[in-house]
């Protein structure tokens, strides 16, 4: 068989489809059927091959005829391979190479279809394969040839699906809380543990770490300071602790929770 170009790989790939698909071919191998009506409309190299042997049956002829196929599919992958080529049987590394283009591809003409579509459209192109399909034996090499890139392109699809459902995902739009009070601000810059730490790696006095939370917070200085005092030193008086406030202390850890916070990582 000739060496092939890009140029007519496209045409060799149509001549092979158009052998493994005729319906005639199975019939053929039961030696049902005349041998003209495949060869009618063959390529050369199988006209070539069908006349270098001297056969008696049909079978002998679908024999020779399986024997092309298998030498043409080999040819085929080999070049598909070699050169980035598509084609439904292909390596997985082409196939996986060639996905997103592909889609692409798929979407300008359908512009509605979603990558999903286009999964379960490539899903539904690999069981069975296209040879298997129509009665063709394959040697053992292209067999596993097709089985093993079967299975990893059959993966593959499975790991896009699931990639693609958590996209789908959508993030959960941002809760505006710029209304909290004071006490409240308080409480979340506790319960995130921004104080402790604020505390605990700066040596600041409280005078001053509520100069630096009103800043973050924009409230008022003076109005801080009460709070972290007794937040600090438990010597202090507790009455402006807040939180004491139980009921202002489970809003906050709620919408905390809520957003998705470990308050048991963060405190």
């Amino acid at each position: 068989m000739k060496k092939l170009s890009v140029a007519d790989f496209k045409s060799n790939l149509d001549n092979f489809y158009y052998i493994v698909r005729h319906e005639d071919l199975f019939s053929l191998k039961t030696n049902k059927w005349n041998l003209g009506i495949i060869l009618d409309n063959c390529n050369d190299d199988l006209k070539q091959l069908i006349a270098g042997f001297n056969l008696k049956t049909n079978k002998e002829a679908g024999e020779v005829i399986e024997k092309y196929i298998n030498l043409t599919f080999e040819q085929l992958f080999l070049f598909s391979h070699e050169n980035n080529i598509f084609f439904n049987e292909c390596s997985f590394t082409v196939y996986e190479l060639t996905f997103e283009n592909r889609f692409l591809e798929y979407k300008n003409i359908y512009v509605d279809t979603t990558l999903y579509d286009f999964i379960v459209l490539e899903q539904s192109n690999l069981i069975p394969n296209l040879i298997e399909s129509f009665f063709v034996s394959l040697d053992d090499t292209n067999d596993k040839r097709i089985s093993d890139s079967k299975k990893k392109k059959y993966d593959f699809l499975m790991e896009k699906i699931i990639s693609n459902e958590k996209l789908q995902q959508h993030e959960p739009e941002a809760i505006d809380l710029s209304d909290t009070t004071a006490t409240e601000k308080i409480i979340y810059l506790q319960k995130l543990g921004v104080i402790d730490f604020l505390t605990n790696k700066n040596h600041v006095s409280i005078n001053g770490l509520a100069t630096v939370l009103s800043a973050i917070t924009g409230e008022k200085a003076g109005t801080i300071q009460p709070m972290l005092n007794p937040m600090i030193s438990k010597q202090a008086g507790q009455r402006n602790n807040p939180l004491n406030s139980k009921n202002t202390v489970s809003k906050v850890e709620k919408q905390l929770i809520n957003i998705g916070f470990n308050l048991n990582e963060t405190i």
